[in-house]
């Protein structure tokens, strides 16, 4: 706090405090504060004796100012205050405090300025000059006036090392250049033996400042590793990992807030959520996958177009390509969000939350409901197919035979070949017979055994004694739509060759929506799915995880000027084509999703 010295009732040397003082002290006893002796740059008392520093010119020596530092006494190199002598030194140099001139009865070494009352060991002692001139083996001068003298070993070198500096000589070593230590803190230094006066760091530490070693930068600052220091922040960040404004790792200002690494005011409305955990450092941090607004990562208020939200749990709600099992996607009313609403009890798949709005039960999704109800029409080779998929393929059909009909002749077919296969009239023929290709019968590979214009004769194998004595052979007619494994689902494909008791049921539904989803593509590019493909090519393709879209056309452009196909085709038909049956959205999500404006 910056303080300001102003009369009070007490007179007037009573003071109080305002924001702009710097040259008082404050009177705990009389809870004010009171003006320094003008000597003083800053007290701690009222006299001159109290000083704690001084005006420019002036030098502290023993809390007062001074012209200049007495005798026994040198000024240090900022110039603000004397410093005493080394012990036994009368005189010595301003800003080293290197010893000039020793006491009487004390033995001067000139070299490192420092004085002894005995000359150390590894020194000789001249008794008239009262200096430490050094052993046999240590020079005091150099023959060569441009070597240098290293003063930790009396040695001449032709230049100092690493971690000393160049001093210049003084007394007796006058004119002469000597090498001193470094402090140990540094790896080279400007001054010596001084841990302030670092010019470059060793290893692990960092050059800070006018000259520090430290093992960390302090706030404010970042790390250059290559450089071995310490480098300033941008001004709005507290701490940071580069010199750039996009590069904070927390914030400096206290309402600041910190986005991806820059500091804002606030953070954006869309995408990102405020983190007050720890008040000093608040965050702006992303929302959850295909979440648009948040209050926190999982607990999403808006999602992305084309995305219904799921509560997971109280307070805990998640954007999904579609509802799980168990729930199907509403649109409330009033509201521009689709969201995940309850099936009715033991429902996998619904289209509202009564049991009449059930249409796959949690046993059927999970195979326990037992065989009997996993039977199917033999031609349940096109089911996993929709009403919808019905009508459009047939049109697809009728203008596909119209195109073949007129670039080719009409194939001479026998009598024999043709069958009625194409009508409601088969369930009346005798000898129908219902099977189920998840348990009667396994189709034979080869291909069609034969075939006419209106069907194919394919072989198959009865996995059931019965069957045989009711067919009265092991020959079945298997009935399928031209074209139609282009649309059937992975399981409906598998079914057909690996049919059995134990096999696994399909989930009709599931299919009709992967088939569904062939349809829309079919629709987008103008392309067959699968167009060209045999059907052990189309298995095998399937088997890898591959889909209809990596076998032709990207969709049409002009199909994705509607904004409903744009995001048919970018988030929809993926999540349709899934591998997994149990994940594909039901019916009910993409009404939903295709209702969302």
């Amino acid at each position: 706090m910056r303080l300001t010295a102003r009369p009070a009732r007490g007179g007037p040397s009573a003071l109080r405090p305002t924001a702009a003082w710097d040259t008082g002290y404050g009177d705990v006893l009389q809870g004010e504060c009171r003006a320094c002796h003008q000597e003083c740059a800053s007290c701690s008392g009222a006299t001159a004796g109290d000083c704690l520093s001084c005006h420019a010119g002036k030098l502290l020596f023993n809390l007062t100012c001074v012209d200049s530092c007495p005798v026994g006494h040198y000024a240090t190199a900022d110039g603000t205050q004397c410093n005493s002598c080394g012990v036994g030194c009368a005189e010595c140099a301003p800003g080293t405090g290197l010893c000039t001139l020793c006491k009487v009865g004390q033995y001067a070494d000139y070299a490192a300025g420092v004085c002894y009352s005995a000359c150390p060991g590894r020194f000789l002692a001249d008794e008239q000059a009262k200096t430490c001139a050094g052993s046999v083996d240590t020079c005091t001068a150099c023959r060569d006036p441009a070597q240098r003298l290293r003063a930790s070993t009396g040695r001449c070198v032709d230049r100092c090392a690493l971690n000393e500096v160049e001093i210049p000589g003084v007394g007796a070593q006058a004119g002469m250049v000597l090498c001193a230590d470094c402090h140990a803190s540094c790896e080279s230094c400007h001054a010596p033996d001084h841990p302030e006066a670092c010019s470059s760091c060793p290893e692990g530490r960092l050059l800070h400042g006018a000259g520090t070693c430290v093992s960390d930068c302090p706030a404010g600052h970042f790390a250059l590793a290559a450089d071995r220091r310490c480098a300033a922040c941008d001004g709005s960040c507290r701490t940071c990992r580069g010199p750039g404004q996009e590069e904070c790792l927390s914030c400096s200002g206290p309402g600041a807030i910190l986005l991806e690494g820059s500091c804002v005011s606030s953070c954006p409305p869309v995408g990102f959520w405020l983190d007050e955990s720890d008040p000093a450092r608040r965050v702006c941090r992303p929302c959850g996958r295909d979440c648009e607004q948040c209050s926190r990562d999982d607990a999403c208020t808006a999602c992305r177009a084309g995305r219904v939200m799921h509560h997971t749990q109280p307070g805990q709600r998640v954007c999904l390509a579609g509802c799980p099992g168990g729930f199907f996607a509403e649109l409330p009313a009033g509201q521009r969000q689709a969201m995940c609403a309850a099936c009715a009890r033991d429902c996998h798949t619904c289209t509202g939350p009564g049991e009449a709005d059930c249409q796959v039960s949690a046993c059927q999704a999970d195979g326990s409901c037992g065989p009997s109800r996993n039977k199917s029409l033999a031609f349940g080779l096109i089911i996993g197919l929709s009403m919808l998929f019905i009508i459009l393929l047939l049109i697809l059909l009728v203008l596909f035979c119209a195109l073949r009909r007129r670039r080719h002749a009409p194939k001479e077919w026998a009598d024999g070949d043709l069958t009625i296969v194409n009508t409601a009239m088969d369930l009346a023929l005798p000898g129908f017979l219902l099977l189920s290709f998840d348990e009667d019968i396994r189709l034979l590979g080869g291909g069609p055994a034969g075939g006419g214009t209106q069907g194919s004769i394919f072989l198959g194998e009865p996995l059931k004694p019965a069957l045989i004595s009711a067919a009265g052979n092991n020959l079945l007619v298997a009935k399928m739509a031209h074209g139609a494994v282009s649309f059937a689902a992975p399981e409906v494909l598998a079914s057909m060759d690996a049919g059995g008791p134990g096999a696994a049921p399909i989930d009709h539904l599931a299919a009709d929506v992967y088939s569904l989803a062939s349809v829309f593509w079919h629709i987008l590019t103008h392309t067959r799915p699968w167009s060209g493909l045999s059907k052990t090519a189309i298995r095998s393709l399937l088997s890898q995880g591959k889909t209809p879209a990596v076998h032709g056309p990207p969709a049409r452009e002009d199909m994705l000027l509607d904004q409903t196909l744009q995001a048919l085709n970018g988030d929809l038909l993926p999540a349709m084509w899934a591998a997994d049956p149990g994940t594909r959205p039901p019916m009910s999500t993409i009404a939903a999703l295709a209702a969302s404006p």
